[in-house]
C-alpha cells in the first residue's frame, strides 16, 4: 500500500507500528468510499443506512458491516444466450423445412405454345378452312391464314422475310 494519497486510510508505513483499525458510523447517513476509497491496515467497522462504492474499500484485517459484493452470474447469462440461440436455430430450421415441403407440394404449371403443325391439312369439325399442301410440297408452300384455327402470337421482333411468311 502506498503511504500517501487521498481518501480515508490507516497505513502501516513503519513495520514497528501496529495496524490501525477504523470505525465509520453514520447512523442516519451514507458512507461513500467514492473515487479515493478507504484503505485500512487493520480491522474496519462500518455502520450506516447505506454504503456505496464498497468496491473501493480495502481491508487487511476483518471487516464488519461491509455489503457483500454482488457479482453478476455470467454463467447464467451465457447459458440463456446459448439456449435462445439454439431455440432461434431450431425455429429457423423448422421454417426452412416447411418452405421446402410447400415448394414440393405446389403444382407445376407448363405453358405450351404450338408454332405449327407442318404441311398437313387440319381436319375441320366445324367447317373451318383447311391448309392445303401445294404440289411441290415442302416448307415453300406454307402460308399463314389469319382466319384459320392456328394463330401466331409472338413478343419477338420479326424480320421482313419472317413477316411476309406469316402474311403480315
Amino acid at each position: 500500500m502506498p503511504s500517501s494519497g487521498a481518501g480515508i486510510a490507516t497505513l502501516a508505513s513503519v513495520a514497528e507500528v501496529s495496524p490501525g483499525n477504523v470505525d465509520l458510523i453514520a447512523p442516519l447517513g451514507v458512507i461513500d468510499a467514492g473515487e479515493a476509497g478507504i484503505r485500512v491496515s487493520g480491522d474496519v467497522n462500518l455502520a450506516a443506512l447505506q454504503i456505496v462504492n464498497a468496491d473501493n474499500i480495502q481491508v487487511q484485517g476483518e471487516s464488519v458491516g461491509m455489503p457483500a459484493v454482488v457479482a453478476v452470474n455470467v454463467g447464467a447469462l451465457t447459458s440463456a444466450s446459448a439456449a435462445s440461440s439454439a431455440a432461434a436455430g431450431a425455429a429457423q430450421d423448422s421454417v426452412s423445412r416447411a418452405r421446402a415441403e410447400a415448394r414440393q407440394n405446389q403444382p407445376s404449371i407448363f405453358s405450351v405454345r404450338i408454332l405449327g403443325f407442318g404441311n398437313e391439312s387440319a381436319s375441320s369439325g366445324g367447317g373451318g378452312s383447311t391448309a392445303s399442301v401445294p404440289a411441290g410440297g415442302g416448307a415453300r408452300g406454307v402460308s399463314y391464314q389469319p382466319g384459320g384455327m392456328v394463330q401466331v402470337v409472338s413478343d419477338a421482333s420479326l424480320t421482313p422475310a419472317e413477316r411476309q411468311s406469316f402474311g403480315l
